[in-house]
């Protein structure tokens, strides 16, 4: 059966990433990865609105038509956010927190370097690269340089773990904290047109892409 006609045709060629995405934030009592190793793992399947590709039909929400750089844009993410999982009690403690920001697809112009989270992406030869993009409050300590970590290219995935601390503060009195995040970027190919769903369409099943390149920044933190 022949795809219907397209909603939305694209100016240029897009670049799709299918982005998965963790953070978790946590006091001293689970400073080892064996305390938190339950929680902070990928939920799968997950269930998702952000847009998907079918039969290499593009499916995207409605609603991100509204961005600003839409009709700019040479990337676009399919932002899904993984929640810990629930089981351990230690969640309900308030040194224990995921990060519930809303929740956006992203949308930029590659033909210059733009901030996506903790990364900065660049397009390069027909390549994607991830650079990082430290910051004591959006990554903590301690410092990295900020290197590139990954190429994204077509039909290949790679997932980025880092941690990080931040110390407490005499004005707030906070006391020291600690952020995990894991990012798996999946490149989807290029797109010239898509589909546009309505907010009412049902949610659609994801798996995370097994065949992956690691880039582990994980430390030790104390």
């Amino acid at each position: 059966m022949n795809p219907s006609p397209a909603d939305w045709q694209f100016r240029q060629p897009i670049a799709l990433v299918q982005l998965h995405r963790r953070l978790l934030d946590y006091g001293k009592e689970l400073r080892s990865f064996d305390a938190r190793k339950t929680i902070s793992q990928w939920q799968e399947p997950l269930y998702s609105r952000s847009g998907h590709v079918q039969e290499g039909v593009l499916y995207l929400p409605q609603l991100i038509v509204e961005h600003p750089q839409f009709q700019q844009c040479t990337f676009i993410s399919l932002e899904d956010r993984h929640q810990a999982q629930a089981e351990l009690p230690v969640l309900a403690s308030p040194s224990c927190y995921q990060q519930l920001e809303p929740q956006r697809n992203a949308c930029l112009d590659l033909r210059h370097p733009r901030s996506l989270h903790i990364f900065q992406l660049r397009e390069q030869d027909g390549k994607i690269e991830v650079h990082l993009q430290w910051g004591y409050f959006e990554v903590g300590e301690p410092r990295r340089d900020n290197i590139k970590l990954a190429e994204l290219e077509a039909g290949k995935s790679v997932e980025i773990k880092i941690n990080g601390k931040r110390d407490a503060s005499l004005s707030s009195r906070r006391a020291r904290t600690y952020r995990e995040q894991a990012y798996i970027f999946e490149h989807l190919g290029h797109f010239t047109q898509a589909r546009l769903l309505p907010p009412s369409a049902p949610a659609v099943a994801k798996q995370l892409p097994q065949d992956r390149k690691l880039v582990d920044l994980l430390k030790v933190l104390y």
